[in-house]
């Protein structure tokens, strides 16, 4: 198979870009994420010089891109999403302290932000051991990868996240308070964190 060219890659990029954003925020509804999807997808072609023989080839290949990196979204904010209503239900029921809530969605706001922060391989290593509650065995199977590069990313994430929420000023006792309540609904994700 031929690597693309620029001149290829350019024609692909002005013909579709346009429609896979509005087909990107057709299945995630927000412009920001539809549009780093696209780009995402294209910087992937480029990278891997994946060339594309044929319009045909072209637009399924890039439409099927864009739904995969799409539900690849959708899922990681449907798990988000669920961790946050276990922990304001659990929270509500704990204590209703607005002090205490509005610390909890600090808090889970800077590790959302962390993670996203993650290198894309370092993020989804991540997400597996942290969300999905995958061993690194399973992990790296899943990836095709070791399990050294797997403990490896890890380190990798686990450092990078506690220098964010150290960065921004986040207490250990707000730590603590999240890693209770996640504990009380069934998840260890900040005890196994630190």
């Amino acid at each position: 198979m031929e690597e693309m060219t620029r001149l290829e890659f350019e024609r692909i990029y002005k013909a579709y870009y346009s429609r896979l954003c509005a087909y990107a925020y057709r299945l995630v509804h927000n412009y920001e994420e539809a549009r780093e999807l696209v780009v995402d997808v294209f910087m992937d072609i480029w990278e891997r010089k994946v060339s594309l023989d044929s319009e045909e080839r072209a637009k399924a290949y890039l439409f099927r891109a864009v739904l995969y990196q799409a539900s690849n979204c959708l899922n990681r904010r449907d798990v988000r999403r669920r961790y946050m209503d276990e922990a304001l239900k659990t929270e509500t029921v704990m204590e209703n302290s607005v002090d205490r809530i509005v610390a909890y969605k600090e808090l889970y706001g800077e590790l959302d932000k962390a993670v996203d922060k993650l290198p894309e391989r370092c993020r989804e290593v991540f997400e597996l051991s942290r969300f999905s509650g995958m061993s690194n065995g399973q992990i790296a199977e899943e990836l095709k990868i070791s399990v050294k590069t797997v403990e490896a990313q890890m380190t990798k994430a686990l450092s990078r996240i506690k220098g964010h929420l150290a960065g921004k000023g986040v207490e250990l006792v707000g730590l603590l308070l999240a890693g209770k309540v996640i504990q009380e609904i069934g998840h260890e994700l900040f005890f196994n964190f630190f």
